[in-house]
This record gives C-alpha cells, sequence and structure tokens, in this order.
C-alpha cells in the first residue's frame, strides 16, 4: 500500500515539475530476438535525455516513440509507460510483441508455372528469419511485378498471406486467363488481320511476354499509328483485354519527282496499298522514267489465310545505265542494263522469330551496246534464305539484332547459259545507348561460286555507293568475294530528323592474290528526314585513303 502511494506522489511530481525529469534508464521487454541494442540505436531518446513535461507533450512523446519502434519492422505492437524513480529522474520502460522467426515458405497451385528458387530468391523474406513486416510489404512488390510478368495476377485465387501465427509465408499461384479481348478503333482492318497477330486467344493462359510480343507483331505491320492494350482483372483474377488502336494512312499515291546521287533525276508515279480492303496484303503499282526506267505490278500477302505464311509475285521491267570497272577501281566504260521479268516468293515462320524463304526469279536480261562485251542473257535463278528478326521493330530498330543468310542457284537445271551459286550472309545489330542514341552495326559476306561458264558484270558482288561503301562511285569494286562492314551512331534530334555518324569498310577478292584490290574505308555523317514519300537519307563520305574527296549521297530508306 505503501508503495503504491508513493508511486502516485512521484508520478504527481513528475507531472507537475516544470523542468521535466531525465531519462535515467531505458529497460526493454519483450524482445527475444532482436538485441536491446538494435532498438536502442533506433530510437531518437537515449539515457540522460529530459522528457517533456506536460500531460499532453507526455502522450505525444509516448506515440512518437511507440511509431519508431514499430517502424523497425520487427514488432507488432509496443507499449512506452514512464515510471519516475526521483524527482528528477525516471525509467522508460518499453515492452514489445515481437513477430515470430517465419517457419516455411509454402507455394501452392501452379508451381510448374514459375521457379521456386526465383520467387524465394526476390524475396527479402527468408525461412529461419524474424519477420519483419517492412521487408515483407516490399516483397509483396517486387513479387507482384515479377508474377505479372509471368501472367500471374494477385487477386482472385492468386494471393500472397502469412498464417495466423504470421511464422509462415503461405504463396497461391494461379495463372490468370484472358477472358475477353475487345478491339476498338479499327475502322478499316479486319479483326482478323489484328488477331492473327496475337500469340495468344480467349481462354489461354494471360502472359505479359506474349502481350508484349504481340503488341510488336502489329507495330511491324505498319498499319497502325497507335496501340494500347489494356488489361482489366475481373472478380475472378481473370484479365478482360482492350485493344485500341489508331489506324495509319497505308495507301499511298505519288506523282512528281525524286533525285538519287545514283540515279539522278527521276519521274515518279506510284499506287501503293499495304492494307487492301482492310485485309493486310499488298498491292502496288509503279512507274519511274528519266534517271533510270522502273516499271513494276506487284503483290504480296505477308499471312496467307491468316497463317504465318507469305506469298508475293512481282512483275517488273527496269532499264539503268551502269558503269563498269576493274578490280581495282579503274573505270572501264558505260553501258545499259534491261531486266524483264518476274519473281514468285514464298516464306514461312517455323519460329517465333525465324523463317524459311523461298523465291523464284525469271528474267531476260538485254545490254547495249553489243560493244560492251558484256552478253545478254535469258535465265532463271532459286534463292533460299533463312532468317532470324528480333529487332523490336522493323522500320525503326533500337535494340535487337536481323541476321539472314541466302543461296542464290543459277542454271544448272533451270534456264540460263551459265551455272554458278551466290552464297551471301547479312547480320544487322542494333543497341540502344540512350534514349536518343542508337548504335548500329552491320556486316555482311558473300560469295560466288562458278561451276560452269563465267559470271558477267553486273552478276558480280559488288561494293561503293550511298548502300554499301559510302564515299566511293557505285559499284566501283566488283568480284566473286566480298566482305563489308558499316558502324553508325544514329541520333533522334525529333521524331522526324536523325543524325548519323558512320564509318564504312569492305573488302573485295581478298583471296585472290591476282585480283586482290585491298581494304577499303570511309567515314562521314548523314542525316535523315521521315518524309511523305518515306525516309530521305543524304550522306556525307570521306574515304580514309589520301587523294579521294568526299562523295554526297541522296537516297531513301536507311542504308540498314
Amino acid at each position: 500500500m505503501k508503495k503504491s502511494y508513493l508511486l502516485f506522489i512521484f508520478m504527481v511530481l513528475f507531472l507537475i515539475n516544470s523542468h521535466g525529469f531525465v531519462i535515467n534508464k531505458v529497460n526493454l521487454a519483450g524482445n527475444n530476438t532482436i538485441m536491446d541494442s538494435v532498438i536502442k540505436l533506433s530510437i531518437s531518446v537515449r539515457e540522460g535525455d529530459k522528457i517533456p513535461q506536460s500531460e499532453k507533450e507526455l502522450v505525444d512523446f509516448s506515440e512518437n516513440l511507440k511509431n519508431e519502434i514499430l517502424e523497425l519492422g520487427f514488432f507488432g505492437n509496443a507499449a512506452v509507460t514512464i515510471v519516475p524513480v526521483s524527482r528528477e529522474a525516471a525509467n522508460l520502460n518499453i515492452q514489445v510483441l515481437e513477430f515470430p522467426v517465419i517457419k516455411d515458405i509454402i507455394i501452392e497451385g501452379e508451381e510448374e508455372i514459375l521457379d521456386r528458387n526465383e520467387i524465394i530468391s526476390r524475396m527479402k523474406t527468408k525461412k529461419g528469419d524474424i519477420l519483419n513486416i517492412n521487408s515483407f510489404r516490399e516483397d509483396l512488390i517486387s513479387l507482384r511485378d515479377y508474377f505479372f510478368e509471368k501472367g500471374v495476377i494477385l487477386g482472385g485465387e492468386s494471393s500472397i498471406n502469412l498464417s495466423e501465427e504470421f511464422d509462415k509465408v503461405i504463396i497461391k499461384i494461379y495463372r490468370s486467363q484472358v477472358n475477353s479481348i475487345e478491339i476498338e478503333g479499327n475502322l478499316k482492318t479486319r479483326d482478323n488481320v489484328i488477331t492473327r497477330e496475337l500469340e495468344f486467344e480467349v481462354g489461354s493462359a494471360y502472359d505479359f511476354v506474349k502481350m508484349r510480343r504481340s503488341y510488336q507483331n502489329l507495330a511491324n505491320t505498319g498499319y497502325f499509328k497507335k496501340i494500347d492494350f489494356i488489361p482489366q482483372p475481373n472478380e475472378d483474377g481473370d484479365i478482360d483485354l482492350k485493344i485500341e488502336i489508331e489506324e495509319d494512312n497505308t495507301g499511298e499515291f505519288r506523282f512528281g519527282g525524286t533525285y538519287g546521287s545514283e540515279n539522278g533525276l527521276t519521274g515518279l508515279i506510284e499506287v501503293r496499298e499495304k492494307n487492301f480492303k482492310g485485309k493486310g496484303f499488298t498491292l502496288n503499282v509503279k512507274a519511274e522514267f528519266g534517271g533510270y526506267d522502273n516499271y513494276e505490278l506487284g503483290y504480296y500477302n505477308p499471312r496467307w489465310k491468316d497463317k504465318k505464311i507469305s506469298q508475293g509475285i512481282n512483275f517488273y521491267d527496269t532499264k539503268y545505265e551502269r558503269d563498269s570497272y576493274s578490280s581495282t577501281g579503274v573505270f572501264l566504260s558505260t553501258y545499259e542494263e534491261r531486266k524483264k521479268g518476274f519473281n514468285i516468293s514464298w516464306g514461312k515462320y517455323y519460329t517465333r522469330f525465324s523463317r524459311f524463304g523461298a523465291t523464284f526469279y525469271n528474267e531476260n536480261i538485254q545490254i547495249s551496246p553489243a560493244t560492251a562485251g558484256i552478253k545478254d542473257k535469258n535465265s532463271q535463278t532459286l534463292s533460299l534464305s533463312i532468317s532470324k528478326d528480333v529487332r523490336d521493330n522493323i522500320f525503326y530498330p533500337t535494340y535487337g539484332y536481323y541476321a539472314i543468310s541466302w543461296i542464290d542457284y543459277t542454271g544448272g537445271l533451270l534456264k540460263g547459259p551459265d551455272e554458278y551459286t551466290r552464297y551471301t550472309t547479312d547480320f544487322r545489330n542494333f543497341k540502344q545507348l540512350s534514349p536518343r542514341m542508337v548504335l548500329a552495326t552491320r556486316i555482311k559476306y558473300g560469295k560466288i561460286d562458278v561451276r560452269e561458264g563465267s559470271v558477267e558484270d553486273y552478276e558480280l558482288l559488288s561494293l561503293g555507293g550511298g548502300n554499301s561503301l559510302r564515299g566511293y562511285r557505285l559499284r566501283e569494286f566488283s568480284g566473286t568475294e566480298m566482305a563489308l562492314g558499316n558502324l553508325e551512331f544514329r541520333y533522334s534530334m525529333s521524331e522526324a530528323f536523325k543524325l548519323c555518324l558512320f564509318y564504312d569498310t569492305g573488302s573485295m577478292n581478298f583471296n585472290d592474290r591476282i585480283s586482290k584490290s585491298g581494304s577499303k574505308s570511309a567515314y562521314g555523317i548523314g542525316l535523315q528526314f521521315k518524309t511523305p514519300l518515306g525516309i530521305l537519307r543524304l550522306d556525307w563520305g570521306k574515304p580514309v585513303e589520301s587523294g579521294r574527296k568526299t562523295r554526297n549521297y541522296f537516297n531513301f530508306g536507311p542504308i540498314f
């Protein structure tokens, strides 16, 4: 009774003390795993500090101290008591409710969807450690993002919870399904042209990676100006997907003239529709005349019967001037080449990124004047190719690569006076260095194996010109074996304007001791403009070798 009376007196004296009390000692209780020193170092009050004097200040002091302790994450609750021990001193007693040690991490449901070790490696909460609620909350965010990428939506059947005793983490995994697909904004394009590019369907498992690839597939058609995928989880945890698109102008009528550094001034009439009647195939009629003559009529369907099979046919009649050079680049003569014929193409994707293609050419080539010493030819060629394309965008790539190898077989069982095979490999790589800068590289190799007859000048591999080795004349170096390398730093000044620094190098007939022309290199700067007619490219190339002047190039489309 006397002790209670004395305690009451001390409390009264403590509350009315105008100077407050000094903390004599900080006592901790309830922390079985977390050391006293960890708690004491984490709070803002130390032994020797003064305690506030008024009742309101004491309440605020206790509440703030409690929050500091709970912010550590190891405790479910905390109580703060101030016990006077003298007229000017008091003890600070802190009672905590410590979370238990995690006994297990239990994963239930479709465990094969996600790797158990991968899930645990992404968690800060570990078996055998005391539960820290802050770390657990961070785990919820980290795993939610990871699950979303793998097609698991938290909610419905999927959840991450603690057991009632707070000593186990229970993760339930059920992959969400695509419940519905709604397409909006396609005024022209048919629904099947859009859905055939999707790598999922209603009823299939939701997969973020497939969503992203489907987006890229639609962007690569060139039919749409804007594409938005809006996944909306429903009450069951499944996904109702809305696809909002804005169609681009896919029809073109071009009339006028163009100027190219290699073909001069050329008149142009072209009608082209790359999404004919919204069915997703291309029809084009084209006539160019002046600097060179070119007449074309073509059809191309990238997805025959909505399958991953392409087919096309193209008729053409072209005529243009060529300059002939020796193997060392010495000018010999100028002749006119006229090529009439057609080609039929077929292709099929045998994996997500890989494609096999075949094209048959039937051509009649006439050369004038006859004194040029180059033969006319009526020949057929079968071209077989294998390619792999993992670029993010085929029109304006910022990362990924494109690799293609093809074989052109002429003569033999096919029509033609000569029999030879041309082997070509082309590898292009793109790496984004910053949001505006892309490093683009290309390596190309070609070789012609002649079995019977000869290879005419216009059939030889060549280097030089605005689309291969800038700084040199078009087809200045030709032969039966060629290697080419291009390196470009592409900087986007705006959506419609790009600056390019480049370095080109190439070798011709480098394994032929007699006709070896050596390695040639050049560097320069280029500008690209996005116009209604396509990408307009201006390049200035300076050969590394002395005595060579800068050459200018004016072309349409990127070099690769």
